[in-house]
């Protein structure tokens, strides 16, 4: 009878011990793969292939030079927070890279982050250095910005924010086909608050949602374009819009009928004998001009990290 007693403690001692291990106390840590493939497109320009294990190591010894303790999820989000995420008081590494290159150039690149770091040393110091990118990036910082800090300031951009922005190659509803995408850069630093939260420069795709051709009744071509969205200088996504604040308040956008997205229909002129003479009346096809500015708009309200910058160091593009 003891026999069975003690058989039986002993097999509910180990269904508790079990249990305990199947029940979480808290919410069940994850880590997003997406996330991670992002961190290595960001640092090395394309996603690794292979396993987790071996791609955080890779990541770690990059970033830190060594292999850090804890869980793979541990690890992974580690890494993911460091590079992309901006936490209080300590912005992400793609931030800081971005900040120190606008310190420095008053622009900002584009490619992976390894490669930009390099170009900045070879700017700095006259050649590449070695050691870990948290290292590296960290010298840079010490021997570029006074007390070794970026300046990091919260910022809120409310909805309809201007931004204006310019194509950099001529487009012709001639030519143009629905779903071509066109790049468009940002021709002007965005302000907040004396916050810069977009530098000149910066670099988005525009999407052709619809061409009409010109057609006869003196009827205009029209272009219909989605902006999409736009990585602001923490890497905030914001989409951005042409709507009614930038339509209505910017004389950059009053000549751009593709801008309104309304073609212009002429009056049929009746002719001798009553003879529709207008039908013969061709309408315009729609240019956009390379460097034409015009004005696009926040879609939303935002709070993002911003530079404090005094308005006598923005450097004109020109």
């Amino acid at each position: 009878m003891k026999r069975r007693i003690s058989v039986c403690l002993v097999i509910v001692l180990l269904l508790v011990s079990v249990s305990s291990n199947l029940v979480a106390k808290e919410v069940q840590p994850t880590f997003s793969l997406q996330k991670l493939s992002k961190v290595e497109s960001v640092l090395y320009g394309k996603k690794n292939d292979g396993a987790l294990l071996t791609r955080v190591k890779k990541l770690e010894k990059e970033l830190y030079g060594r292999k850090m303790s804890g869980s793979l999820i541990e690890r992974a989000n580690r890494i993911t927070n460091l590079v992309l995420e901006n936490q209080p008081n300590r912005p992400s590494l793609l931030f800081t890279i971005n900040a120190l290159e606008w310190a420095l150039k008053q622009q900002i690149s584009k490619g992976p982050i390894i490669n930009r770091i390099n170009e900045v040393e070879k700017l700095l110091l006259g050649q590449e250095q070695s050691g870990s990118i948290s290292s590296r990036l960290g010298k840079l910082i010490n021997y570029s910005l006074p007390d070794g800090k970026i300046k990091v300031a919260k910022v809120e951009v409310p909805n309809h924010t201007l931004v204006k922005i310019e194509f950099l190659e001529r487009l012709s509803s001639e030519k143009l086909q629905d779903k071509e995408q066109i790049t468009y850069r940002v021709a002007d630093d965005l302000l907040v608050n004396g916050k810069l939260i977009l530098p000149v420069g910066t670099k988005g795709i525009a999407t052709v949602t619809k061409v009409e051709k010109a057609g006869f009744f003196g009827q205009d071509a029209k272009i219909k374009l989605d902006f999409n969205s736009i990585s602001f200088l923490d890497n905030t996504e914001m989409e951005l819009d042409l709507a009614e604040k930038s339509l209505a308040e910017n004389a950059e956008n009053k000549s751009m009928k593709y801008a309104v997205g309304a073609s212009i229909l002429s009056t049929a002129v009746l002719g001798p004998a009553g003879v529709v003479t207008g039908f013969f009346i061709k309408g315009e096809e729609e240019v956009i001009k390379p460097n034409q500015s015009f004005f696009v708009e926040t879609a939303r309200p935002e709070t993002v990290l911003g530079i404090p910058v005094q308005i006598g160091t923005i450097v004109s593009k020109d």
